[in-house]
């Protein structure tokens, strides 16, 4: 994203190739300990800002040199002047001492690692979670990518997100069943964007017919990873057996409970019986 060359000891910007098309040499300026602290005004968290300035500018740098380091690594969340979404980037500034002058110099580069940032969240929240269908979902950008398992009757693998849900709701929902508008609502974007904001995450069960025609039932969770991205991962599991045996589980308890009030009862009526001919 950005590539950049400075002079630390004289507080300068030698050279400075801009990607992010934001024009951050003439916003910032040329001078290194301006142009960095208005580097560190792109991160939205204000505590990441100010690790970024203990790291970044002229004095902390100076005193990372004479300390040995010579790499100064920093990922983080910044925002840029022009563009819609925030994004997740590594700062990374490798030190080095020019031999004719002595004066220390600066190699910067900003990349970006949205990707990478989402997809570590992703696995994190997969550690303990058995599933069957993993999606990244832009929401801002209206698109989908499968991150693992998939549907066996929908092949793509990544596209436009109302077209999935499309797909989704025409072609695998069990018909007649009316959870066609359920679905499509508990899916839809600007409701997604809503509920996330207020509980961080939330399920719902609904049933589909797979690649083999049978019916099963799946949990879906929705989470939030990225909000400020409008970056949410949608989990699903199938929960047919677990439902079906909770099913067995709870007719076999009403079918002892049902036994044992007939035998209280039978037991009940043999005493009465025994008592009126006692009398």
């Amino acid at each position: 994203m950005i590539l950049g060359h400075c002079n630390i000891t004289k507080n300068q910007i030698l050279e400075i190739v801009d990607h992010t098309d934001s024009d951050l040499l003439s916003i910032f300026g040329s001078e290194r300990e301006n142009f960095f602290t208005g580097l560190g005004t792109l991160i939205t968290d204000p505590a990441e800002r100010e690790i970024f300035y203990s790291k970044y500018l002229n004095e902390p740098s100076r005193r990372a040199y004479a300390a040995g380091d010579r790499e100064i690594v920093m990922p983080c969340f910044i925002a840029l002047p022009k563009q819609r979404a925030g994004k997740y980037v590594q700062f990374n500034v490798r030190l080095v001492e020019m031999p004719d002058t002595g004066d220390i110099t600066g190699i910067l580069t900003v990349t970006d690692i949205t990707k990478k940032a989402i997809r570590d969240k992703i696995f994190l929240m997969l550690s303990s979670t058995k599933y069957d269908l993993v999606a990244d979902v832009d929401l801002l950008a209206g698109r989908y990518e499968i991150v693992s398992g998939g549907d066996d009757n929908i092949p793509e693998m990544s596209g436009c997100y109302s077209e999935r849900i499309r797909k989704v709701v025409k072609e695998t929902l069990v018909k007649g069943w009316g959870e066609d508008g359920y679905v499509e609502n508990m899916l839809d974007p600007t409701m997604m964007l809503e509920r996330l904001k207020v509980q961080g995450s939330y399920s719902f069960i609904y049933s589909l017919h797979n690649a083999a025609g049978e019916i099963r039932t799946k949990k879906m969770t929705i989470s939030a990873i990225d909000l400020r991205l409008g970056r949410v991962c949608i989990i699903r599991a199938d929960v047919t057996d677990v439902l079906n045996a909770e099913r067995k589980a709870k007719e076999e308890l009403e079918r002892a409970l049902r036994e044992a009030e007939n035998a209280s009862k039978v037991k009940s009526d043999f005493l009465s019986s025994m008592s009126h001919r006692n009398v």
